[in-house]
């Protein structure tokens, strides 16, 4: 159940103003429909000796980002490495329909019949979304909803994933196999994406992810300060890795009751001034 000791609100103009930005930057400099129009495009595909090289895929924001909790900022952006998939030319549309409506509607933390499951990268970003929302771990669909200005939302409709790579180069394995001179040139958009969103919130999946947001962005001390963001910084394990750092098999991995969530809520308390 929703914690109904907070209010959360969003402001429909303020969410399509800067969904409206967004698309304005990835138009102009990574995607216009069909036309994958970055200026770095040949320079990384010449750099990548992979099978396989799909461009121009975009972010995901959810309808409800622009969130506020207590009139307090509450906006969360999840950086993933890369899409991964085999399809290019990826709008802010598309990523809606495979993470709004495929994954938070037409799927389930767990197996129920007549819905898929979700993968354990989604599983973990659930439970992540759970605590930031102050749900509480869980499996159960019902629990995945807030109240935003008096509307019942699924809370992947409140967040944004943001991979750091606009393209995906790979072998077909499970590993990207991006090289330094994508990461560098997708630094640059990464850096403009989130001076667009201004998240309250920067959640790394990954230490290669870790690696380079701190290369773009230099967060210190969890944190980033500038004129225009003042966004905290938590870097986790990607949800589906091996072993001990695995938090998206279920709502009980060690590394997501000792780590994910404890590191969640304090960032939560900080932000709410631990209300």
């Amino acid at each position: 159940m929703t914690n109904m000791n907070h209010v959360f609100r969003s402001d429909a103009k303020r969410s399509h103003a800067i969904a409206n930005d967004l698309n304005a930057y990835l138009r102009g400099h990574v995607l216009d429909g069909d036309n994958f129009n970055c200026r770095h495009a040949q320079d990384c595909e010449a750099s990548s000796k992979a099978k396989h090289f799909y461009e121009g895929q975009a972010p995901y924001v959810g309808r409800h980002y622009d969130l506020t909790c207590d009139s307090r900022p509450w906006r969360i952006v999840v950086c993933g490495q890369e899409n991964g998939g085999p399809t290019e030319h990826q709008s802010m549309d598309d990523r809606y329909q495979n993470i709004a409506i495929g994954s938070g509607q037409n799927s389930r933390f767990t197996a129920t019949p007549g819905f898929r499951t979700r993968n354990p990268h989604m599983k973990g970003t659930t439970s992540l979304l759970r605590v930031w929302f102050g749900l509480g771990l869980g499996k159960d669909h019902r629990d995945e909803f807030i109240q935003v200005n008096d509307e019942n939302v699924h809370v992947f409709d409140a967040f944004s994933l943001v991979n750091f790579l606009m393209c995906t180069a790979t072998d077909g394995g499970r590993k990207g196999k991006s090289t330094d001179t994508m990461q560098h040139h997708c630094g640059g958009h990464f850096k403009r994406i989130i001076n667009i969103l201004k998240p309250t919130l920067l959640v790394c999946q990954g230490d290669r992810v870790s690696q380079w947001v701190r290369e773009a962005l230099g967060p210190q001390g969890g944190r980033i300060r500038t004129s225009t963001l003042d966004t905290r910084v938590l870097e986790f394990s990607h949800p589906a890795a091996w072993g001990e750092k695995n938090w998206g098999w279920n709502d009980r991995t060690r590394y997501l009751l000792g780590t994910v969530e404890p590191a969640v809520t304090r960032v939560r308390h900080e932000v709410l001034g631990n209300y």
